[in-house]
């Protein structure tokens, strides 16, 4: 009879529109305390875990993040601890620094116009940033296609006026910002009809394999080879030379990038990033790279925050115990994540050290067991200091040579 009071309540709780979801589970909650196998109030929880998400989704797509905010609190204060709700923080902040991100570029094109080529070039890069934060993002794409009608029809004059050279140039930016536009094949039969495209391509084709074998790959811009590679491939998209030319220029890049990450230089390797992004090389092979960067930026935080959790360990005298929160765990996890780091080599050596000076201050006032426990552990530790074993050797023959009672 109490199981179905409570229930009747969480069930009034439910239907009142002013209640919140903590309020809610809550009263559900009571009910399975009372009545662990009660099945209608866990699938009630269920549910409303489930409700609660769709209306947080809802509100990332409707753009209303101060409500996805707070549909996210509600969530994480109904049900503390779901490791699942961490993914719907991520998607919150992925899709507040696209709307900023958003925001500041629309601003870039108001203040330089939309025909300034470098803003436009930046706009493109920051745009297709925003739609890697929030695959879909309307605005975004509505941005994209009016970049790429802008720079298609001015490709479009230059075609007519002659100006080939041009014309392939803004074409490639319509091309970056949306190679799809159905207006891009008629500028390129209109680039086509003129008679020296050919020779043309032909022209840029080789000024591309001089900038790779000079190793000039991504800058400076507007003069390397991944650009000149573009150029060719917005007048015609087929063209195979160009296609494996920007491959041999991704895999450049791709092998540079991870040389760089080998050697932990993380600024080096997001300039370099960014710059790929900006001559629009392959999208995919940008977001390995940088998810490759994002995990080595992450393995390097953790290493530092385990020297800085062992250290702390350390001077609070957690050597070995507790587990597996103690100073020795912790830089054998540090080891793990950084073989051969020089200052956690320093800590255990510290760590071992401060288990023998332990056991050898045992041993001289009489407390034997301790002693060789303690140095059974520096020894565990730090197998190889010969000081050590020659002093357990002594310890064991001196208990061996020790008069029985």
């Amino acid at each position: 009879p109490m199981a179905q009071e409570v229930w009747n309540n969480a069930q009034s709780l439910h239907q009142d529109p002013n209640q919140g979801l903590t309020a809610v589970v809550a009263a559900y909650r009571r009910v399975l305390d009372l009545d662990p196998d009660h099945a209608e109030a866990r699938d009630a929880i269920a549910g409303l875990e489930t409700q609660w998400r769709q209306s947080f989704n809802a509100a990332i797509a409707q753009s209303d993040l101060s409500q996805a905010e707070t549909k996210l609190s509600e969530l994480e204060a109904a049900f503390p601890g779901d490791p699942e709700l961490a993914s719907l923080g991520i998607a919150l902040a992925d899709r507040r620094r696209a709307e900023a991100l958003l925001t500041s570029t629309q601003a870039l094109l108001r203040s330089h116009g939309i025909s300034d080529i470098p803003s436009a070039t930046a706009a493109i890069q920051s745009y297709r940033e925003v739609l890697r934060l929030a695959p879909g993002h309307p605005v975004a794409l509505a941005e994209l296609d009016t970049i790429a009608t802008h720079y298609a029809e001015l490709a479009m004059g230059s075609a007519a006026e002659g100006e080939l050279d041009n014309a392939l140039t803004l074409l490639d930016r319509a091309s970056a910002a949306n190679a799809g536009l159905p207006i891009l094949d008629d500028v390129r039969d209109s680039i086509r009809q003129a008679t020296t495209l050919q020779e043309e391509i032909g022209n840029m084709l080789q000024q591309a394999g001089e900038l790779r074998a000079a190793g000039t790959l991504l800058n400076p811009p507007g003069e390397n080879a991944a650009e000149v590679y573009h150029r060719v491939l917005a007048a015609d998209p087929d063209n195979v030379v160009a296609m494996q030319g920007l491959n041999e220029v991704e895999s450049q890049i791709v092998s540079r990038a991870n040389q760089l990450i080998a050697a932990s230089d993380i600024q080096s390797v997001q300039a370099l990033l960014d710059r790929a992004g900006a001559v629009g090389l392959n999208p995919e092979s940008i977001t390995a790279m940088q998810g490759r960067l994002d995990a080595e930026v992450a393995r390097l935080a953790n290493v530092q925050i385990g020297l800085e959790r062992a250290q702390l360990l350390l001077a609070q005298g957690f050597v070995t115990a507790p587990q597996p929160e103690n100073a020795v765990a912790v830089l054998r996890e540090v080891e793990r994540l950084d073989p051969g780091t020089e200052q956690a080599i320093v800590l255990i050596q510290a760590a071992a050290g401060r288990l023998a000076t332990v056991a050898q201050e045992a041993y001289a006032v009489g407390m034997v067991e301790e002693a060789r426990q303690y140095l059974e552990l520096a020894l565990t530790v730090a197998p190889d200091v010969s000081e050590w074993r020659a002093l357990r050797a002594t310890w064991n023959q001196d208990n061996n040579n020790a008069p029985s009672s």
